[in-house]
């Protein structure tokens, strides 16, 4: 394999490069704690790769960041700064592949990787390829520890587990050598790494994948103003613990009335130009664009240097009114996984937005890059700017007909009525009132999603069944990825705000029901052609220490 690797340059370089015998050489610091990753990981690491292998279509996968500090001679190796559990995994899995044969003809052999003044460690990676190695007594005190279990797992894996047999199959090698990518990134040597490492420690920076799509989209908005927009409702909604009528406008119960109307309850503009003027063009008084820093560290082109000075000085976003909210609620997915889901709520609703590939937040740089590119250059910029309202709305609507976990109705509570269905809950945010000395002031409160007349007493109350069949989803498809009847309700619910038409109960719930009756179907009878129709299924549950046990569901996957 040919080195064209530029060294001081950010790329995206495969695995089967990272090590080629010509690559360049990477050295773990002395001041690099010890390889500590554990079965877990690495079978995380391992079986990833093996699900992106196995896709029909298969494309490029990143696995993560490769932060290194080039040599201050020209042959010395590179510094590993961030990256050295998944580097050294990876270099003790082709050190197995290699003495299995699996290589071949294809990475005969390997470009050492080193441990700086270790010689425990380095001498065992050289010796990962002796199966017979094995773990000192005193494993805990030893350096090489660490690197001597990984080998055992792996070992474990590929000869004891079926999923190592298929891994060891050519077209995932040819895969993991070819399509398996780090982004290596190069800071500048004489970057003080005793402060990069205090700033990226105690404030937990890793660039995520969430943070490459956010680079990517501030990356087409020119306007310093619309950036600062897409930053603020990006912060807002990554917030899944709080309401985002609570989290856009913190400490701003008057900025709260304009976004959100009177009463808290009205969704947000799809006007990119208005919701900028209610949110960035009128929040300070400041008389000039927010420059970059005020955007977000890292969304402009800067140095090294600059982008740890903005990023130490980022604040962590106040506060909610509601100082108890995050601690009461729990959203059931990831800020990842809402992101994919906007995306398919725009999609056409076919099978093709069903996949569950279009929910894997392992895909989700891949599912944005693919949007992005597809789109001609100068149509990007008016797409990002729909994406942030879109972001917004959906954000919205999801807190009002999604249901949450409330820690308040705990399973150990013995509720009375059809308001405390266990810990699972369905409220949306309201404007509230309470007195202050002679004063009133406004305040959050949360009252069902659907009226009065929708969810009152009885377990035939349209808000209590719309709750059951949630939660009954919600615990057949446990799995984020699988979890398209979200995607489906959040649909349904953008199309009316769309139109400006509410969402009324029976509504919500027929299209709830339309789904499960066509999932269920798509289970007992794959094939279209035989399928007959499913009834839909009276809904029912079982107490047992207060909680809430939708049992429909079970019922109709055993028929």
């Amino acid at each position: 394999m040919t080195q064209t690797i530029a060294p001081n340059e950010v790329q995206a370089v495969s695995v089967g490069r990272l090590f080629s015998p010509d690559a360049l050489r990477y050295s773990i610091p002395l001041y690099q704690r010890n390889y500590t990753w554990g079965e877990e990981q690495i079978h995380r690491l391992i079986l990833d790769v093996l699900d992106e292998a196995e896709q029909d279509e298969s494309k490029d996968y990143f696995l993560g960041n490769l932060v290194v500090a080039p040599p201050g001679r020209p042959d010395d190796p590179f510094d590993v700064i961030d990256g050295q559990q998944r580097l050294t995994t990876l270099y003790i899995l082709l050190m197995k592949l290699r003495v299995r044969g699996a290589l071949s003809g294809v990475l005969d052999q390997l470009q050492p990787l080193t441990y700086e003044a270790r010689e425990k460690a380095t001498r065992a990676l050289r010796g990962v390829a002796d199966s017979a190695a094995a773990l000192p007594d005193d494993e805990a005190d030893r350096e090489d520890s660490g690197i001597l279990r990984a080998a055992q797992i792996i070992d474990e894996f590929l000869d004891g587990d079926p999923k190592g047999a298929r891994f060891l199959a050519p077209g995932v090698i040819n895969y993991l050598l070819h399509q398996v990518m780090l982004i290596r990134m190069p800071i500048d040597r004489n970057t003080d790494l005793n402060r990069y490492f205090e700033i990226m420690n105690t404030r937990g920076a890793q660039l995520s994948p969430v943070d490459i799509v956010k680079a990517r989209l501030l990356r087409h908005l020119t306007d310093p103003l619309d950036r600062a927009l897409l930053n603020h409702v990006w912060t807002a909604c990554s917030d899944m613990e709080h309401y985002v009528g609570m989290t856009t406008t913190a400490g701003n119960t008057a900025l709260r009335r304009e976004v959100f109307g009177p009463e808290w309850e009205t969704v947000p503009t799809a006007d990119f130009i208005r919701l900028r003027s209610q949110l960035v063009d009128g929040r300070s008084n400041k008389n000039h664009p927010p420059d970059d820093e005020d955007i977000a560290p890292g969304s402009a082109a800067m140095s090294f240097d600059e982008a740890l000075t903005a990023y130490s000085r980022s604040d962590v976003m106040a506060e909610a009114d509601d100082a108890d909210e995050g601690d009461r609620f729990t959203s059931q997915i990831t800020f990842p996984t809402l992101l994919l889901h906007v995306l398919a709520v725009r999609k056409p609703d076919d099978n093709s937005a069903r996949s569950d590939r279009q929910l894997d937040d392992k895909l989700l740089v891949q599912r944005f890059s693919e949007h992005l590119d597809d789109l001609p250059t100068s149509d990007r910029g008016s797409w990002v700017r729909t994406f942030t309202t879109d972001l917004l709305r959906i954000r919205f609507l999801f807190d009002q007909y999604i249901l949450k976990r409330d820690a308040t109705l705990t399973t150990g509570h013995e509720s009375t009525t059809d308001e405390e269905p266990g810990s699972w809950s369905l409220y949306r945010l309201a404007r509230g009132t309470s007195r202050r000395g002679r004063l009133l002031q406004d305040t959050p409160r949360y009252p069902s999603t659907f009226a009065a007349g929708e969810s009152g007493a009885g377990s035939g109350s349209l808000q209590r069944r719309i709750l059951l069949l949630q939660s009954a989803l919600r615990i057949t498809y446990t799995s984020p990825r699988t979890m398209h009847w979200m995607t489906d309700a959040l649909r349904y619910v953008t199309e009316l705000a769309d139109r400006s038409e509410p969402v009324t109960a029976q509504g919500f719930l027929d299209r709830l029901e339309a789904h499960a009756r066509e999932r269920v179907r798509d289970a007992i009878t794959p094939d279209p052609r035989r399928r007959r129709p499913v009834r839909t299924a009276s809904l029912s549950a079982s107490r047992s220490r207060g909680s809430c046990t939708p049992t429909w569901t079970i019922c109709w996957w055993r028929r």
